[in-house]
């Protein structure tokens, strides 16, 4: 006897498995799955809508708001929007921030609150912790983006935020 033959040699005594079968109806379950996930992930994971509106009679400035993203397909975005600021076109075509700005949490309390000349921080900010306390290390007077002045003495100080007792 040749050891060498495949039919003799010490392989298994089971038989052979029959081939994997897919039918026609688990191909079309497994095609509405992916579309259906698909446009799940389109719609789900989308970013911050911008809007612009431009008034008719100052085509160079702009409002624009920027709306929240959705938190990983799960929660929606909130209908407000996160950031709101007064835009202006350059002379080159480019638009920067310029006028009053805000930005909002989710529940839509003030997260920072503050206004730009021609794309750099100026005058006064405010700066919130998620506690709704003012953080005091950003906070204060901005010049040409820089900060000049410091903000509260302390994250308590409202009156500071509400810009009753201006440093």
């Amino acid at each position: 006897m040749d050891t060498s033959d495949p039919t003799t040699s010490g392989g298994s005594n089971k038989p052979p498995r029959p081939p994997v079968r897919i039918g026609r109806a688990t191909i079309i379950a497994m095609g509405i799955a992916w579309a259906g996930s698909m446009t799940y992930a389109a719609v789900a994971f989308r970013s911050g809508e911008v809007s612009h509106s431009i008034r008719s009679e100052n085509p160079s400035t702009r409002l624009t708001s920027v709306g929240f993203t959705s938190w990983r397909g799960i929660v929606p975005a909130p209908e407000i929007a996160e950031y709101t600021y007064q835009e202006i076109q350059l002379p080159g075509g480019e638009w920067v921030k310029h006028g009053r700005y805000g930005r909002r949490t989710r529940e839509g309390f003030a997260h920072e609150e503050g206004s730009y000349d021609e794309g750099r921080r100026d005058g006064r900010w405010v700066f919130w912790n998620l506690d709704g306390s003012i953080d005091v290390e950003r906070s204060g007077v901005y010049s040409e983006d820089v900060r000049v002045k410091p903000g509260p003495a302390s994250p308590t100080d409202l009156d500071w935020a509400l810009g009753t007792n201006r440093p």
